[in-house]
């Protein structure tokens, strides 16, 4: 159980701002693998994680995009009303 909240906590402390950056979860998983006593093997961790960024990648510019667009229709929608 230790394992599991050790696991938790470092996931959620080293996620923030790892979106813009690539492959930089590839460095928290090694350093939440060292955390917890498994050994690394990196060149694996690489591999599948390289696959892994690729998939990540078109969610963040789709949801990205999704946002952006929102956001310009609510400003526009906003300008057209009259203030009175």
């Amino acid at each position: 159980m230790l394992h599991r909240a050790t696991i938790g906590v470092m996931a959620l402390v080293t996620s923030f701002g790892m979106q813009a950056i690539l492959s930089a979860c590839l460095v928290s998983i090694i350093v939440i693998l060292q955390a917890v006593g498994i050994p690394s093997k990196a060149r694996l961790i690489e591999a599948v994680e390289r696959l892994l960024d690729m998939a990540r990648t078109p969610v963040n510019v789709f949801t990205n995009s999704c946002c952006a667009s929102l956001v310009a229709a609510n400003s526009q929608r906003e300008r057209r009303q009259p203030s009175w």
